[in-house]
C-alpha cells in the first residue's frame, strides 16, 4: 500500500510538472510584441551593445527560465523515483504486487455462472 500511495503521488506531481513546463515553454516561445521573434528558452536578453532588451520584460523571462529549469530537474528526479518504485513493485511476489498496484485479483473460472 505504501508503494502504491507513493507511486500515485509521484505520478500526480509528474503530471502537474509537465503541464507547467508546457505552459512556460508555450509562453516563452510565443511571438514577441509587434511581431518580433519569440525570446524562447535560450534567446538573448541583451541587445547588440550589451544592454538589456527594451522590448521584453527581462526579469520576468529570467524568472520563467529559472522555473523551467527547476521543473526539468524535479521532473527527472520524479521519473527516477517512479522507475525505482516500479522495479520494487515488480519484484514483489504476485499477491503482494497486486496489492501494491491496486490490481483486483481475477475470479477463478469456477466462480462464473454460479447464480
Amino acid at each position: 500500500e505504501k508503494l502504491r500511495a507513493e507511486f500515485l503521488r509521484l505520478e500526480s506531481e509528474k503530471d502537474e510538472m509537465e503541464k507547467e513546463i508546457e505552459a512556460i515553454a508555450a509562453e516563452l516561445n510565443a511571438p514577441g510584441p509587434e511581431g518580433k521573434p519569440p525570446v524562447g528558452l535560450k534567446g538573448n536578453l541583451v541587445d547588440s551593445q550589451g544592454f538589456p532588451r527594451g522590448d521584453v520584460d527581462v526579469h520576468a523571462i529570467r524568472i520563467q527560465r529559472n522555473r523551467y529549469a527547476m521543473l526539468q530537474t524535479d521532473h527527472k528526479k520524479a521519473m527516477s523515483r517512479i522507475e525505482e518504485l516500479l522495479k520494487e513493485i515488480m519484484s514483489l511476489p504476485k499477491g503482494e504486487a497486486d496489492n501494491a498496484t491496486g490490481s483486483v485479483p481475477q475470479k477463478a473460472d469456477e466462480d462464473k455462472g454460479e447464480e
